[in-house]
C-alpha cells in the first residue's frame, strides 16, 4: 500500500512539473522554434511518458498554474493553437517543433498541455509556465517565448488586402481608360 501511494504521490508530482523550454527566447512570425524538456542552462532531461499528453501554443495571458490539475478535459479557450502531441527525443527527452503562423499576434507565448494521464479520464489542462513568471530579455531556454512581427526583407513587405487593394484600383483604372478609349472611337 505505501508502495502504491508513493507511486501515485511521485507520478503526480512529475506530470506537475512538466513544461517546455525555447531553445530561443525570441522568434519572428512565419518562423520554426523549438521547445524541449529540459533545465535552464539547456541540456535535455529524460520524461518516463509522453502518451496522452497533447501541446498548444499559449498566450502568456492565459496561462494555468500545473499545480492545479483537475479533470477539466481538452483546452476550450480558442486561444490555445493546437500544436500535435509531444515528440521523443533520440536521447530520451520530449520536444515540440512548431513554425509560427504569420497571423499570430506579437506577444509573450508558452506551451500548453492537455495531459490525459494527470487527472483520468478527461484530462487535465495547464501551461509550462507559471501565471506569475516573467520573460527575461537576454536569458536562453525559457519557458516563455517573446513573438515579434516579421523581420523586414529589405524591400517592402505587402500585406494581402494592400496586394488586393491596389489590384482592384488598378483595374477600375483599367476598366475606366479602356471606357473613355471606346468613347472615342464612337465619337469620330
Amino acid at each position: 500500500m505505501v508502495a502504491a501511494t508513493e507511486s501515485i504521490l511521485l507520478t503526480s508530482a512529475a506530470r506537475a512539473d512538466l513544461f517546455l523550454r525555447f531553445r530561443v527566447p525570441v522568434a519572428h512570425v512565419g518562423q520554426t522554434v523549438v521547445a524541449f524538456y529540459g533545465d535552464a542552462h539547456g541540456r535535455p532531461a529524460r520524461v518516463t511518458s509522453i502518451a496522452g499528453i497533447h501541446t498548444y501554443l499559449v498566450p502568456a495571458r492565459d496561462r494555468i498554474s500545473p499545480s492545479h490539475q483537475s479533470g477539466t478535459g481538452p483546452p476550450r479557450n480558442p486561444a490555445w493553437i493546437p500544436l500535435g502531441r509531444l515528440r521523443r527525443t533520440s536521447n530520451g527527452s520530449a520536444m515540440v517543433r512548431v513554425r509560427l503562423p504569420v497571423d499570430l499576434a506579437p506577444g509573450l507565448y508558452t506551451i500548453g498541455f492537455w495531459c490525459i494521464p494527470c487527472a483520468p479520464p478527461k484530462g487535465a489542462t495547464f501551461t509550462g509556465a507559471y501565471p506569475n513568471w516573467t520573460w527575461r530579455p537576454g536569458a536562453r531556454y525559457q519557458t516563455l517565448l517573446r513573438v515579434v512581427p516579421p523581420k523586414p526583407t529589405g524591400g517592402i513587405v505587402w500585406r494581402a488586402w494592400e496586394i488586393a487593394a491596389l489590384a482592384g484600383a488598378a483595374l477600375v483604372t483599367l476598366m475606366a481608360l479602356y471606357r473613355r478609349g471606346r468613347t472615342r472611337q464612337r465619337d469620330r
